[in-house]
């Protein structure tokens, strides 16, 4: 009788691991499917289709700005699509700076499945398309999940400045706080932040919610002191949760220290 219980709980134990596996991407991956071109969706921003390293068709939104000033690289988070974002970045269009936005695979628009890989690959890709474009200063941002693709691409490419809001340490000390048994050592891509901004030296400025309840603050904390550049600023947002980006708290911030780096006459 006990080998019998045993050996159903072994069995059940193994099928639990093995959805956990084939299907983690969809506990971590939101993805909005349906898709208006910006110009049905009222916005000002250019819709180009890149060829990808693998040779299969990406997507850029984007709105070109001032020749003095620097391009912002955009990369958003695990749900939603490019016009969910756009008009949290049309402010910084209005600007003068030039606005780059991926879109990952999988979500509106673009065919495929995101994945660690994809992402930091097409993530370089429009980097390099954006510094064979101009020669202006580009600052890599990303919001949520997009700063793991953010430093991901740190170890491809060396941007001008790289932004991170809300970040996360790693995918898997990212699962480690969430009840689900075994979650992070079945994962397939680590995502790891840790590691790749121990290595990146040019400008960082992180920004989080204190009271962020989804990614806790102490992420950004970890990277902050883990960081290997010597002009790195932690700005944390007392009583912001996770969405703080949605309301443009951030944005006085986060030009300014821009401004500080790239604008003639700044630091």
């Amino acid at each position: 009788m006990r080998r019998k219980i045993f050996l159903m709980m072994a069995g059940l134990l193994a099928a639990y691991l093995l959805v956990l596996y084939t299907f983690q991407e969809k506990f971590y991956f939101w993805p909005t499917k349906g898709y208006r071109p910006p110009t049905e969706a009222g916005f000002p921003f250019y819709e180009k289709a890149l060829t990808m390293a693998d040779g299969t068709t990406g997507m850029v939104w984007y709105a070109e700005g001032r020749k003095e000033m620097p391009s912002i690289l955009f990369l958003h988070g695990n749900a939603y699509q490019l016009e969910k974002f756009a008009p949290l970045l049309m402010p910084y269009v209005d600007k003068g700076y030039s606005v780059y936005m991926l879109e990952y695979r999988g979500f509106g628009g673009v065919a495929g499945k995101p994945s660690q890989e994809n992402m930091f690959s097409d993530a370089t890709v429009v980097f390099d398309w954006i510094k064979s474009r101009s020669e202006t200063p580009v600052v890599v941002y990303g919001y949520s999940f997009g700063c793991a693709v953010a430093m991901g691409l740190t170890l491809h490419r060396t941007p001008d400045a790289v932004i991170l809001q809300a970040p996360f340490a790693s995918l898997i000390q990212r699962v480690k706080g969430k009840p689900v048994p075994f979650a992070s050592y079945l994962l397939k891509a680590p995502f790891a932040s840790d590691k790749a901004v121990q290595h990146y030296t040019n400008p960082l400025l992180i920004v989080h919610g204190t009271q962020d309840t989804l990614i806790p603050v102490h992420h950004a904390q970890v990277l902050f002191h883990l960081s290997g550049s010597p002009d790195k600023t932690f700005v944390p947002f007392d009583g912001k949760g996770h969405r703080f980006f949605f309301d443009g708290t951030a944005m006085p911030t986060i030009e300014k220290w821009i401004d500080n780096r790239f604008k003639k006459g700044g630091a």
